[in-house]
């Protein structure tokens, strides 16, 4: 868990210092996480925008923040390493 929440905070890091937005395929990429994820949040469940140390880092459109949620096959692998 913590190598793909350091893999997450890395990606992010790295595109908003080259000036990019965040968004969940470009900070997961794919099968490089395991256990947790970056996703939407479902409407109403905060704010359009993620900021970071005071930048807004999604896209001006998002409808939702983004946020860290459990991948089924992540809580798969815990539970049955425990």
């Amino acid at each position: 868990m913590e190598k793909d929440y350091d893999h997450i905070t890395e990606r992010m890091r790295t595109l908003v210092n080259s000036g990019q937005y965040i968004s969940a395929s470009a900070v997961n990429q794919g099968k490089k996480v395991k256990i947790l994820e970056i996703r939407p949040k479902g409407k109403g469940g905060g704010a359009s925008r993620n900021t970071w140390n005071g930048v807004v880092i999604t896209k001006p459109d998002a409808q939702s923040a983004y946020s860290y949620y459990f991948k089924q096959s992540g809580v798969k692998h815990i539970f049955k390493n425990k």
